[in-house]
């Protein structure tokens, strides 16, 4: 995973049996880990620092993580809030689409991305201006 694809607030999976003195890990033990501030992406770092893509990776998106955090409506997840109708549709083999209606504008359904990843979704969401956390568990 690329440290420059990571956003704050994002979830990814850590690697917990990082070390900086061996970076060259045989079994590494990932977690959730939520990105709490800036100083955890040091994207100056080249190697063997926190900023490492090497001790980040992606969370696959699931349908289990989407029923946690939406309502499910005719096969598709949504997000309702005053100004927002945003749909996310399964698209292809663990791909998901994102589309979004803003009632206020009166802007016609609109596809944002293809999102295969949990921090994919929070950035697309961020794009189109919904404020909505995501859990994990």
């Amino acid at each position: 995973m690329k440290v420059t694809d990571i956003m704050v607030d994002d979830w990814v999976l850590k690697d917990m049996n990082y070390e900086e003195e061996n970076p060259m890990y045989t079994h590494p033990e990932y977690r959730p880990y939520k990105i709490q501030n800036g100083e955890d992406i040091d994207i100056a770092c080249e190697t063997n620092c926190i900023g490492d893509a090497d001790i980040y990776m992606p969370i696959p998106l699931t349908p289990e993580i989407l029923e946690k955090n939406f309502l499910k409506r005719h096969g598709a997840y949504v997000i309702l809030d005053d100004y927002f109708e945003v749909e996310i549709c399964e698209y292809n083999d663990g791909l998901y689409r994102l589309l979004y209606n803003c009632t206020e504008m009166s802007l016609p359904r609109t596809q944002i991305t293809e999102i295969g990843f949990v921090h994919q979704l929070q950035h697309a969401l961020k794009m189109v201006g919904v404020e909505q956390e995501i859990t994990l568990t």
